[in-house]
C-alpha cells in the first residue's frame, strides 16, 4: 500500500504523486524536497495547480513555517526543478524512441498524426521557422539551441517534437515552471 500524507493547506490525504514536500532544516532554513528524503520538520502541501497558485503566494506559504521563510528561495528551487525534470523527460523520449528531431521531420511528422503534439522550439530559432500554438499542438519555447543540442547530442538542434506519454508530464512540468517564474517575477 502506497504511503499517504495529509496536506496541510487541504486537509486533504493524498498520495505522493499528489503532494510536494517542504523541510526546515537549521542549515539551509525551509527547502523544497522533491524526493522526500527529508522526514524531520516537514510539511505537505498538494500538488493540485489551483491550490499550489494559492498556497505559494508569500503570506499564504508563511502560515506552514513558524519561522522566516525566504520565498525567493522557495520559487527558485522549485523553478529549477520543474525546468530539470522537463530536461530530464525530453532525454527519456529521446532515448524511448518517442522524440522526433529537427524542423523537417517535425513538420512531415506533424502531417500524418491526428493526436496532440507538444513541439520543443529553441528561443533562438528563426521567427519566419517557428511553431504556433493551436488546440492540438502545444509549444515550449524556454530552452535555447545550444542547450537542446546538448540534450539530444546534435549541433544546432532547435526543433522536438514529443510523443507518447511524455507529453503529458513535460506539459505539466511546465506550467509549474510558468507559475513560479510569474510568482518570483512579481
Amino acid at each position: 500500500m502506497p504511503k499517504l500524507y495529509k496536506c496541510a493547506f487541504t486537509g486533504k490525504i493524498l498520495g505522493k504523486e499528489e503532494i510536494f514536500s517542504f523541510a526546515y532544516s537549521d542549515n539551509y532554513g525551509v527547502v523544497f524536497d522533491p524526493s522526500f528524503k527529508i522526514k524531520k520538520n516537514t510539511v505537505y502541501l498538494s500538488s493540485e495547480f489551483n491550490d499550489v497558485q494559492i498556497w505559494l503566494q508569500e503570506s499564504e506559504f508563511r502560515k506552514f513555517f513558524p519561522l522566516k521563510v525566504d520565498i525567493k528561495t522557495i520559487y527558485l528551487q522549485m523553478h529549477r526543478h520543474f525546468y530539470d525534470k522537463m530536461l530530464t523527460f525530453i532525454a527519456l523520449a529521446k532515448k524511448s524512441g518517442k522524440l522526433q528531431l529537427g524542423r523537417k521531420q517535425v513538420e512531415e511528422d506533424l502531417k500524418f498524426s491526428d493526436s496532440s503534439a507538444l513541439i520543443i522550439q529553441a528561443t533562438d530559432s528563426s521567427s519566419a521557422e517557428r511553431f504556433y500554438e493551436t488546440q492540438n499542438i502545444k509549444i515550449i519555447d524556454i530552452f535555447d539551441s545550444h542547450e537542446l543540442s546538448k540534450l539530444v547530442g546534435r549541433e544546432n538542434c532547435r526543433y522536438l517534437n514529443v510523443k507518447g506519454d511524455f507529453i503529458k508530464v513535460i506539459l505539466e512540468s511546465y506550467e509549474y515552471y510558468k507559475l513560479l517564474k510569474k510568482l518570483d517575477d512579481r
